[in-house]
C-alpha cells in the first residue's frame, strides 16, 4: 500500500496569508541522503497546490474541515496514522507555529549540530508541454518577505490560471526536519550552555559541567557573549540562558590559606585568585573529594586547603 509519510511542518507566514510547507515523502520511493545512505525519498512541498499558497489562515482550516467526513488516510506523522477528521488540528498546530522567512532563516536549524539556513529557493515547475518536457523557470534564491511576495505574484502571472499543469515550488535548502529555535529574552543573570539538550555547562574558561549550579555566572548577556568571542565558542554549539540557581543549594569553595583560593586545575598544577566571588564554586561533596586530590596532589607545597562558603 502506497502512502504519504510528513516528515516536518514549517509554515510561511506573509502579510497576505500562509504558506502551508510540508517535508513529505512517498512510503515505497527510495533516494541516496547526502550521508550515502539509503532511505525513504522525501520533498518540501506545499499541500493542495497553488490555490493554498498565501491562504487565509480561517479559509485553510474551513477547507480542511470540509474534508472531515472522509474515512481514508491524510498522511503518516510521527509513527501514527492522522486521518482527515484529524488533519484540522495537524494544519491549526501549523499556523500556531508559522513565521515569516526572515525568522525562519534566523533561528530554523536542522541536523545533529543546529546548522542554519541561508535561504530558501522558490521556482515553477511547468508541465504544460507534457512529461518529456516539463521544465524550471523563473527560479529565484529568497531571503526576506517582501521579496518572497513580489516573487509569487510573478509567478500567479506567469501560470495564468494552469493550475493543473504549472506548479509553485518552494524549497528549504535541505530536506531535512527543521526546528524553530528562538531564544527567549535574557534578564539579569545568565549562564552558557555548551551543550544545552545534554546539560553541558560551561564552568571556566577550559571546564565544563554537568551541573548547572556550577556554571560560571555573567551579570548580563552582554558579558557573556564577549566571554563566549574571547573564548571562540562561537564555533560549537552554545546557547545563553537566565540563570536560576537553587537557593536550597549551599555553594563552596576552596581556601588554600593568605586569602588564596581555588579557580582551576591546569596541566601541572593549579590555578588561583584572591577574590573569593570569583573562585569556583561547587557543592559540598564535589568540594570535600577535590580538597582530598589537591592534598594529595600538593602536599610539599605547603598549602593548607579548607572550605568556606560562597559568597
Amino acid at each position: 500500500m502506497s502512502y504519504e509519510i510528513v516528515y516536518n511542518r514549517a509554515f510561511i507566514k506573509t502579510t497576505r496569508g500562509i504558506i502551508p510547507l510540508l517535508l513529505t515523502g512517498s512510503n515505497n520511493c527510495y533516494e541516496y541522503s547526502f550521508k550515502g545512505r539509503e532511505r525513504r525519498e522525501r520533498d518540501w512541498a506545499c499541500f493542495w497546490g497553488n490555490k493554498h499558497i498565501e491562504i487565509d489562515e480561517q479559509d485553510l482550516l474551513t477547507f480542511i474541515t470540509s474534508k472531515a467526513d472522509e474515512k481514508y488516510e491524510f498522511c503518516m506523522f510521527r509513527g501514527k496514522w492522522v486521518y482527515y477528521k484529524d488533519a484540522y488540528d495537524f494544519y491549526k498546530q501549523g499556523i500556531k507555529n508559522a513565521h515569516t522567512i526572515e525568522d525562519w532563516l534566523q533561528y530554523g536549524k536542522y541536523g545533529k549540530y543546529g546548522s542554519k539556513m541561508g535561504c530558501i529557493t522558490c521556482y515553477v515547475s511547468d508541465w504544460r508541454g507534457g512529461y518529456n518536457n516539463h521544465f524550471k523557470t523563473l527560479e529565484k534564491v529568497i531571503t526576506t518577505t517582501s521579496d518572497l511576495e513580489a516573487w509569487l505574484d510573478e509567478a500567479k502571472a506567469y501560470i495564468k490560471g494552469d493550475d493543473d499543469k504549472c506548479f509553485i515550488c518552494l524549497k528549504y535548502p535541505v530536506n531535512e526536519p527543521i526546528t524553530y529555535d528562538e531564544p527567549k529574552a535574557i534578564k539579569g543573570k545568565c549562564i552558557i550552555a555548551y551543550n544545552h539538550k545534554r546539560g553541558v555547562y560551561v564552568a571556566n574558561e577550559r571546564t565544563l559541567t554537568h551541573n548547572k549550579n556550577e556554571a560560571m555566572v555573567f551579570e548580563n548577556e552582554q558579558q557573556a557573549k564577549r566571554f563566549c568571542e574571547q573564548q571562540q565558542y562561537r564555533a560549537f554549539n552554545y546557547k545563553i540562558i537566565n540563570y536560576t540557581p537553587d537557593r536550597n543549594i549551599k555553594k563552596y569553595v576552596i581556601s588554600l590559606g593568605q586569602g588564596a583560593y581555588f579557580y582551576r586545575k591546569t596541566r601541572y598544577g593549579m590555578r588561583y585568585i584572591y577574590s573569593k566571588n570569583d573562585a569556583q564554586k561547587m557543592e559540598k561533596k564535589k568540594a570535600l573529594s577535590l580538597i582530598e586530590r589537591l592534598t594529595q596532589s600538593f602536599k610539599d607545597r605547603g598549602y593548607n586547603f579548607t572550605m568556606e562558603e560562597a559568597i
